[in-house]
């Protein structure tokens, strides 16, 4: 709460509460929300506690257009299930955790998420004798194995039908009991203990100069894939072997947990690597014409031939997010596991490119991606372009006489991301003309068919051309 009553800290708080907001809404819809405002013992007064409350309203209430008309507060068709503090009338709870015994609010905090949870049909759902069975054996084992393969649970359900035991331990881990996802590649394991969870994969996710674990020192010894790790954000199927040494039986659960909780992503090609977005360093915003080293031929496929001449003009556009949240109504955010997923699809189509060029040149392909934390530097065949990462958007740089075909495959991509990972968000591309913004592939389409693009601002006189849309639209 402090920093909302302060003007200067005021904006990016409410970045920070949109996103996850949004989060939530994404990947976790349906479940119940309550907002917690801490430091009670210093913004105590009732006057402040609805200051910051009518900051909450102006920014996600139904007059905001921009975060979906009340959808993340719990209003309309579609909305985030967010619990309110009717009782002080406010739509968040200020809590003082320094007061002893703990306030009132406290108290009722407690019996609200107390309420939620008794309402929640899996606690409502009886269940057969067995299940409770299935979970106290499971739960005396937990005290010697942190995770258990599904045949050791086969024999602790004692015959229990395959269909019967699945509805169990998708109930337990509903529940908390346990950890199980059916998916292939994870339905095989069932971990009893998340802390287990928690320790093996901050063996790869963490402060690698902070936080110095017990296999560290070998695998500093592997020079060249520690320094990938550390530097690139790149983690070998070798490393994570030493890393994980004492656990190498669950490795393919590791693995592929990685991936569905969005903490690493596979790279394309021999053998097998992953990348690890937290691990990812920084880089400053986008730069000036890229100085590589030279690219072998051109592009193979006609759509990306023909590099920009030396001295070619930068080109922008913007690789723009949306969460669809109700019919016509969708919020620009942009997950950060997206930019993962989305400089892996461009490493993956890169890597096409530059094999059928070395096989047409009769040599190696070297790779010239440079991917960071908020920006990268890739090459479609010769054709280089730059991204930079923003709160709902990616920003493209390109050097190209007629950029339009890679950032059409760059769109391609990003929706292929959004399809098979996040199917309620959208993308689209958007370039600046004539101080307005225009989405590139309403406005190709509207040249092809019409001739010309209605300028959205202007009543008269606000017709667009093909010469407008230059470079992006060929004379």
């Amino acid at each position: 709460m402090v920093k909302m009553i302060d003007d200067t800290q005021r904006a990016s708080c409410l970045a920070f509460l949109r996103f996850w907001l949004c989060s939530i809404r994404l990947h976790a819809f349906g479940a119940a929300v309550l907002l917690v405002g801490t430091h009670g013992d210093v913004v105590s007064e009732r006057w402040q506690h609805e200051a910051i409350d009518a900051h909450l309203w102006s920014e996600f209430g139904v007059e905001n257009a921009r975060n979906g008309n009340g959808a993340l507060f719990g209003l309309g068709e579609g909305a985030l299930r967010l619990e309110h503090n009717d009782e002080d009338k406010l739509c968040f709870f200020p809590v003082d955790n320094t007061a002893r015994p703990p306030p009132p609010i406290v108290g009722r905090l407690k019996a609200a998420v107390d309420r939620i949870i008794a309402a929640e049909e899996f606690v409502q759902r009886e269940i057969p004798l067995s299940w409770l069975d299935l979970q106290d054996a499971l739960q005396a084992r937990a005290e010697t194995d942190g995770v258990v393969h599904r045949s050791e649970v086969e024999a602790l359900a004692a015959g229990m039908p395959e269909a019967e035991l699945e509805s169990a331990l998708k109930l337990l881990h509903s529940l908390g009991v346990v950890i199980y996802f059916p998916e292939p590649g994870l339905r095989e394991w069932v971990t009893l203990d998340p802390q287990f969870l928690v320790d093996q994969i901050s063996s790869v996710v963490r402060d690698y100069d902070r936080h110095a674990l017990q296999h560290d020192k070998e695998a500093r010894a592997m020079a060249a894939e520690w320094k990938a790790l550390v530097s690139e954000g790149v983690v070998s199927e070798k490393l994570l072997r030493v890393l994980w040494r004492d656990v190498e039986a669950q490795r393919p659960l590791l693995t592929a947990l990685l991936q569905k909780l969005d903490l690493a992503c596979p790279l394309p090609g021999n053998p097998t690597r992953y990348l690890v977005p937290s691990a990812l360093p920084h880089k400053r915003a986008l730069s000036q014409r890229p100085s590589l080293p030279p690219l072998m031929g051109s592009a193979p496929h006609g759509i990306l031939k023909g590099s920009a001449p030396d001295g070619a003009a930068q080109h922008r556009c913007t690789l723009r997010f949306a969460l669809v949240v109700t019919t016509g109504s969708a919020i620009g955010f942009a997950p950060e596991a997206l930019w993962a997923r989305l400089l892996v699809k461009c490493s993956q189509y890169a890597s096409i490119l530059r094999a059928e060029e070395a096989a047409a040149a009769g040599g190696a392909a070297a790779p010239l991606d440079e991917l960071r934390s908020d920006w990268a530097r890739l090459a479609f065949g010769a054709q280089v372009f730059e991204l930079r990462r923003e709160d709902a958007s990616i920003e493209v740089a390109l050097w190209l006489a007629y950029p339009t075909p890679v950032v059409v495959q760059l769109l391609h991509l990003a929706s292929e991301v959004c399809d098979e990972w996040m199917p309620e968000m959208t993308c689209a591309v958007t370039v600046t003309v004539k101080g307005e913004e225009f989405d590139l592939t309403k406005a190709i389409d509207a040249l092809e068919t019409r001739g010309v693009v209605r300028h959205p601002t202007r009543l008269s006189g606000g017709e667009l051309r093909r010469a407008d849309f230059a470079p992006w639209v060929l004379p």
